[in-house]
């Protein structure tokens, strides 16, 4: 049981440490006696990742860990790459959703001006009908002389 849990101590431990390129070493040694599984990698990755991003120092780590263990690396960067993929993958959903939210709220906004100027023309069409002037009509609703022009005909 010890050993299946040997790198999420390791991880804990040294949680708070920015640089996690000094535990490469015993990461290696981990991975090389079969003590982390796919989940358990792809747990530290993620939190790597959210840490460094994809800096040079998060890339220098994993050349290193490789470097260390070469058998191991198909199997981190298949990791790595599913990791990336799921995070392009969330990106990309985030980003349609903004552009659903900034179309829908320029959509509404363009619905609401053109609804405002339609309820300027029928209120100046009937402000005509009643006998006001151009000018005060124009004043009142905001129209310009050729948009009064329009609704007079």
């Amino acid at each position: 049981m010890h050993r299946r849990i040997a790198l999420q101590e390791l991880i804990q431990k040294h949680i708070r440490q920015r640089d996690l390129l000094g535990l490469v070493e015993r990461i290696a040694s981990l991975l090389v006696t079969g003590c982390a599984n796919d989940r358990q990698l792809k747990a530290l990755f993620n939190y790597l990742m959210i840490q460094h991003g994809h800096t040079p120092r998060f890339t220098t780590f994993i050349r290193d860990v490789v470097g260390h263990v070469p058998h191991t690396k198909e199997r981190l960067m298949t990791l790595i790459e599913r990791i990336r993929a799921a995070d392009r993958r969330k990106g990309e959903r985030q980003g349609r959703q903004l552009g659903l939210e900034e179309g829908l709220a320029e959509g509404l906004e363009k619905g609401l001006e053109k609804g405002q100027h339609v309820a300027a023309l029928r209120i100046a069409r009937q402000m005509l009908a009643d006998g006001l002037d151009c000018e005060t009509v124009q004043r009142f609703t905001g129209l310009t002389a050729e948009e009064l022009q329009d609704v007079s005909h």
